[in-house]
Order: C-alpha cells, then structure tokens, then sequence
C-alpha cells in the first residue's frame, strides 16, 4: 500500500459523515419490469452474435473474391 493511501485513509476515517440535506418520498411508487432486450442472456448473445456476424460477413466477401479469381483463371 502507498503511503498516500494509507495517510488518506486514517485522515478520511477520522472525519464525521457528512449528512446530505435531502428530502425522500415515503410513498413507494411501482417499478416496473425491465425490457426484454435488457436481459442478461440477451445481452450476452448480441455480444457475442454482432462480432461474430461482422467478421463473418468480411471473411466471406474477402474469400468470395480471392476464390473467384482463382476459379476463373483454371
């Protein structure tokens, strides 16, 4: 640990909690359910899908080129 971090700490640990002058609503108020799209699963297939789709598309252009060539020289 440096020794900023450790003299920060102990300062920090001996100052009273600041206190916030806010106010809060005690009615609770209905939150409602996230979007589909927000899904964790979701999420992780579009990330890892997108990626794979953009190369994918490259990869078969730039082959689709390189092989026309070739298959129109024989």
């Amino acid at each position: 640990m440096s020794p900023y971090r450790g003299a920060g700490g102990m300062i920090a640990a001996k100052q009273p909690i600041i206190t916030y002058p806010t106010r809060t609503n005690q009615i609770p108020r209905h939150v409602p359910p996230p979007h589909w799209a927000s899904h964790p699963y979701v999420l992780f297939a579009a990330a890892g899908l997108l990626p794979f789709g953009t190369i994918f598309v490259e990869l078969y252009f730039a082959m689709t080129s390189i092989w026309q060539v070739r298959s129109s020289a024989s």
